[in-house]
């Protein structure tokens, strides 16, 4: 089962702008990210077949949680200035 851990971190100015997310499989830690609010990121799915999203860029505006314990960062893109979520482990820091 994969669990998702978010630890909120200061940056050197000493605001919460920095969270490190850990994932673990079956307690294993597989990944770890630090993503910063603010930001520029872009979508790259690992799995070929996950095409929403794709190729997209944005802003990273936060993150929002499920039941289920999954994060999900909540992304602005600059194409349509909206916001959706996306999985944290697509994101890659442009």
């Amino acid at each position: 089962m994969r669990l998702f851990t978010i630890t909120p971190t200061k940056d050197k100015k000493g605001t919460l702008a920095l969270f490190k997310v850990d994932v673990r499989n079956n307690g294993k830690l597989e990944k770890s990210l630090i993503l910063k609010i603010g930001q520029k990121y872009r979508v790259e799915p690992y799995n070929k077949l996950k095409l929403k999203h794709r190729g997209r860029s944005g802003i990273l505006m936060g993150y929002s949680t499920d039941d289920w314990g999954r994060i999900y960062g909540r992304l602005k893109f600059d194409d349509t200035h909206r916001i959706g979520k996306v999985d944290v482990e697509e994101l890659v820091e442009i």
